[in-house]
């Protein structure tokens, strides 16, 4: 009978954890729930829709790359795109009601740009480059 006991238990599953944008995406949202961790109770609703939104990219990334086709990888990216859409909408709507500072509204699309350019379009172009989804 072989011994396993001395061998690494590898799970292709979490090769996502390799994959810059989910890095990125993780970053993203630990920058999200510094900010609005400290919103004050009032604004609880608010805080917790944008932690919610941001912890939502790293998520469907995680999934989608757990799924058996690209077809449903990329679909699951999009999904990803759609929460970092949200979340920005939310930084922008709490920078004009000045609940945020200008400079947190900056450092927060700063991580959103990098995560959405470095992976999400990049995967896309690929996918589309070999046809796995048409062009829009």
């Amino acid at each position: 009978m072989p011994d396993y006991t001395n061998q690494i238990r590898k799970n292709k599953n979490r090769g996502y954890q390799q994959l810059r944008v989910w890095n990125d995406a993780i970053d993203f949202y630990k920058r999200t729930s510094t900010v609005f961790k400290k919103f004050p109770y009032e604004l609880k609703r608010i805080a917790s829709q944008a932690i919610a939104s941001a912890d939502s990219v790293h998520r469907n990334i995680a999934e989608g790359y757990c799924r058996r086709s690209i077809r449903e990888y990329i679909q699951f990216l999009y999904i990803a795109l759609g929460s970092l859409g949200e979340s920005v909408s939310g930084f922008q709507a709490c920078r004009q009601a000045e609940q945020i500072s200008y400079w947190e509204f900056c450092q927060l699309l700063d991580k959103k740009c990098r995560a959405s350019r470095a992976g999400y379009d990049g995967w896309l172009r690929y996918a589309k480059q070999y046809k796995w989804i048409k062009d829009e």
